[in-house]
């Protein structure tokens, strides 16, 4: 082979073989790159998933260490316009601690003409000072925004001199890859700023919730605590009522009853001792009256209070109305006018008797207390297309000033001044007025001028009744049974109080046969040696009470044809539904009179 020959294949080779060593090169770059994308890759998604800023920065240093990227500079910003190097790889300790005191110095030029431009830029550091400093030839400079859109930091990676050759694409190719990587930065650190955000809001709405349950649990406790004291205050408050009630109605009932039988007795008794029998009568009724209010108080404040439906005759109830307000007035010799259209003489409707009556009762009291000179009226009209009764009770008395009006219906308020210091009452009458009106579904009012008078108006829907209602609940007139027909039966009678004993001796004497004893034992004891048509008990005895010994009756003889009644000064209503409940045929309410005792026979026993 001649020498042209050989020189033409030694230029062939050298051409083959560079233009293998070109494809080694760029197989070798190729396989880098891919190299990068692949660590870039598992990069973004550890900073996507890291809760921690430093952990996003370190995640990267060890990114880039294993991309043969050995230097590389988180730049940060602090307070005051300063930059910090707050993350360096790449460096020996040493040298960290040198980049730290003084790279920011060298590369303060490069990065502040990015902070203009914004953007990813490329740089090559012509002074060899700066590249002995920061151990950089060529560096990317990538901002990283924060969540206000501002830049927060910097990333600033580059190649050391002694790499060139061996990244010889370290240029301006390489700003898009570092770019994009600074944008993934940012919106990790962005995710991470809201998510530490998040996570604090939601620690103090976690940490609220916990002090508000807590206080909320110990207002609830408190609530819980006030509310069984209150409880047992108004279950105490209650008992305390009952055993004064029941105090207090067991003297009256005696003292109201043996009156009553001294004065039909009697009756030509001479002036004084007729009067004196009569402020005797009136005086218990008073304190009766009293004990019934504080009770209704009581019963109004713990919405125990109920409203009982039945039949009122007008006539009927203006009659009483009228009998009563003669009896007070006459003392005063004061006239009484009753006002009332007669068409309504028949008129029948539906309402709570006993509550109205007090209502009429307790404004003519009022009416007549305060009434020295004059007269007292009761009006009574049909209103509003005859849907509404209204009753009103005027006086030509001492008045009420405006600033009283607004406060008499409070419980207890009492006008303080003139003649009202020379007038006994408890300050209940109104507040009992005004709730008896509003459970009836009415209202009550008052208009009064000082010196000239007072007027109390109040008004009740007006529900007609059938005649066959009024029927139903029209009362017993007695005279028709027989009341020779009761002297053939039996009675037991037990009461352990020494008075109420002879009262119910006076009473029951020559009208019918009866036993009288002191004590549940010897009720029994009577109860089975005797045949009783039927049989009273006294509820509150000591030893065995009146319950007690129902029971044991219940159990030793034989009850089917004995009615078996309760005699008990306890007005409380749930008392006697109790009564009722634990087997009694009816019961006696004290105090009661004569004619009470024996109208209560003849409807049983007659």
């Amino acid at each position: 082979m001649d020498s042209d020959n050989i020189q033409e294949l030694e230029k062939k080779l050298f051409i083959r073989e560079r233009e293998f060593n070109d494809i080694y090169i760029k197989n070798k770059l190729l396989t880098d790159r891919f190299h990068r994308l692949l660590h870039l890759s598992n990069t973004f998604a550890v900073i996507h998933t890291t809760q921690s800023i430093e952990q996003i920065f370190d995640a990267v240093l060890s990114s880039f260490s294993k991309m043969n990227i050995e230097k590389i500079l988180v730049v940060k910003h602090i307070e005051n316009q300063q930059w910090i190097v707050s993350h360096c790889g790449g460096y020996s300790r040493r040298q960290k601690e040198v980049m730290i005191n003084q790279s920011m110095m060298c590369l303060i030029p490069y990065f502040e003409e990015v902070i203009l431009s914004g953007i990813s830029t490329f740089f090559t550091i012509q002074d060899p000072g700066i590249q002995n400093i920061v151990q950089l030839m060529n560096i990317i400079i990538s901002p990283i925004i924060n969540s206000e859109k501002e830049i927060w930091a910097f990333l600033i990676v580059g190649i050391s001199k002694d790499k060139i050759a061996y990244f010889e694409d370290f240029n301006e190719s390489t700003v898009e890859f570092f770019s994009l990587l600074s944008a993934q930065l940012s919106i990790a650190i962005q995710k991470n700023q809201y998510f530490n955000k998040l996570q604090n809001l939601n620690e103090a709405l976690e940490d609220k919730v916990e002090k508000r349950t807590k206080k909320l649990e110990e207002t609830t406790f408190e609530l819980r605590k006030a509310k069984e004291i209150a409880e047992e205050a108004n279950q105490a408050k209650s008992q305390f009522l009952s055993v004064v009630s029941h105090e207090l109605r067991t003297p009256l009932h005696v003292i109201l009853g043996i009156n009553d039988i001294l004065i039909r007795k009697f009756l030509d008794l001479d002036d004084d001792t007729a009067n004196r029998l009569k402020i005797v009568e009136r005086s218990s009724k008073r304190l009766l009256n009293l004990v019934n209010d504080i009770l209704d108080l009581n019963k109004l404040e713990s919405g125990k209070m109920e409203k009982r439906l039945e039949s009122i005759e007008l006539k009927e109830l203006l009659t009483c109305a009228y009998d009563e307000a003669t009896s007070l007035l006459k003392n005063k010799k004061l006239e009484f006018h009753l006002d009332f259209k007669h068409q309504y003489d028949h008129l029948i409707f539906l309402s709570d008797k006993q509550k109205l009556q007090q209502v009429i009762t307790n404004l003519l009291s009022n009416a007549y207390k305060f009434t020295d000179y004059g007269r007292v009226s009761l009006m009574v009209k049909v209103k509003n297309n005859e849907q509404l009764i209204e009753f009103s009770v005027s006086d030509t008395g001492s008045g009420i000033s405006s600033q009283h009006l607004d406060k008499i219906f409070e419980p207890f308020y009492q006008i303080d001044g003139g003649l009202s210091r020379s007038i006994k009452g408890t300050g209940l009458g109104l507040p009992i007025c005004k709730d008896h009106i509003e459970l009836l579904g009415g209202k009550i009012w008052v208009t009064s001028e000082p010196s000239k008078g007072t007027t109390f108006t109040f008004q009740i829907p007006l529900i007609y009744a059938s005649l066959q209602e009024s029927t139903q609940h029209s009362v017993i007139d007695h005279n028709q049974h027989n009341i020779q027909n009761i002297k053939t039966k039996r009675i037991l009678l037990c009461d352990d109080d020494e008075f109420n004993r002879s009262f119910l001796e006076m009473i029951v004497k020559d009208k019918i046969q009866y036993d009288l004893v002191g004590n549940g034992f010897m009720a029994l004891q009577y109860a089975k040696e005797n045949n009783y048509d039927a049989i009273f008990l006294d509820i509150q005895m000591p030893g065995m009470d009146g319950k007690e010994t129902y029971l044991r009756l219940t159990k030793e003889i034989d009850l089917q044809k004995i009615r078996v009644f309760a005699m008990t000064a306890q007005a409380m209503k749930e008392e006697q539904l109790k009564l009722r409940q634990h087997g009694f045929t009816d019961f006696l309410l004290k105090p009661f009179t004569e004619a009470d005792f024996m109208a209560f026979l003849l409807r049983w026993l007659g």
